[in-house]
């Protein structure tokens, strides 16, 4: 699923933001509030008061802007204020991220001494999914063999297809496993394989 052309980094905060919101769910802003998005985030959930400089507020300012303009959020207009809801579109994008921050490679109970590499060249105009894709490979405990060459000893196959799909760089990043890699000592001491 796509959500529009935000940078891989303005995504995540929108997602950060359209988390805060589903803690409470629905909740009514007051209609006397004449600048609504502005003042949002002060009137609804602690999630947003910790935005204290005027930067801050100006990304949770575009932020809701944008779950508003990408219908991630309902509006609806009452008597006594507006309603906000999350819509079902503004729920699949919440999965969309949790599904990236919760995966992890899997140890198994006996290693099959083989290493999965990671390679990859990805233009600058995917700047954005490239440093997503960096910060990932570190967060799941990859070994950087050089600026895009990462080893893991461990099946991620299945990981870094969703990975590179997920940050629509499929034709730029590719999978190998080998049972011979240069300089092995190094990577079997950093994943403590050594027997």
């Amino acid at each position: 699923m796509k959500f529009g052309q935000l940078k891989v980094r303005e995504k995540s905060f929108v997602s950060k933001v359209l988390k805060g919101m589903a803690l409470t769910g629905a909740f009514l802003v007051a209609a006397s509030n004449k600048r609504f998005w502005f003042n949002f985030y002060l009137n609804h959930n602690k999630e947003f008061n910790k935005f204290k400089n005027q930067k801050e507020k100006q990304k949770v300012y575009n932020a809701l802007k944008y779950l508003k303009q990408k219908k991630l959020v309902d509006i609806i207009e009452k008597s006594n204020g507006i309603l906000v809801k999350i819509t079902t579109k503004g729920y699949e994008l919440i999965e969309f991220y949790e599904s990236i921050e919760k995966m992890k490679i899997k140890k198994p109970q006996k290693w099959d001494r083989k290493f999965r590499l990671v390679i990859f060249d990805i233009p600058a105009k995917k700047q954005g999914a490239r440093v997503a894709l960096l910060q990932k490979l570190k967060e799941m405990g990859f070994y950087m063999l050089q600026k895009s060459i990462w080893a893991h000893p461990y099946d991620c196959v299945n990981e870094i297809a969703t990975l590179r799909k997920l940050f629509e760089i499929e034709p730029y990043v590719k999978i190998m496993t080998t049972q011979t890699i240069e300089e092995e000592y190094k990577l079997l001491k950093h994943f403590e394989l050594l027997n």
